[in-house]
């Protein structure tokens, strides 16, 4: 499995000290967004932004449960990887 340290995005890991790097090595993946927070001296809401820019992925501030999609997912994958279905906007083709 891979470390905190070797998921986190090249784009960010220059921001922090070698300190809030180790301590962010360190911490549970529970408490790793506010370790990154305080790192780059930002909300826990903007360290979410600036880590999904980094990674190339949208961010769902506050996302909607797709209810209907639960049981598409089983409930060991959706605790292991924090993740479950949500509703989105549909987007505009270009």
């Amino acid at each position: 499995m891979p470390t905190a340290l070797e998921t986190l995005p090249a784009t960010l890991a220059p921001r922090l000290s070698e300190d809030d790097l180790r301590l962010l090595a360190d911490t549970p993946r529970s408490g790793r967004l506010e370790v990154l927070a305080r790192g780059l001296r930002l909300s826990v809401d903007a360290a979410l932004a600036e880590l999904g820019r980094a990674c190339g992925l949208s961010v769902q501030p506050a996302p909607r449960v797709a209810e209907d999609s639960l049981d598409l997912l089983p409930a060991r994958l959706a605790h292991d990887f924090q993740a479950i279905p949500v509703m989105v906007r549909r987007c505009r083709r270009a």
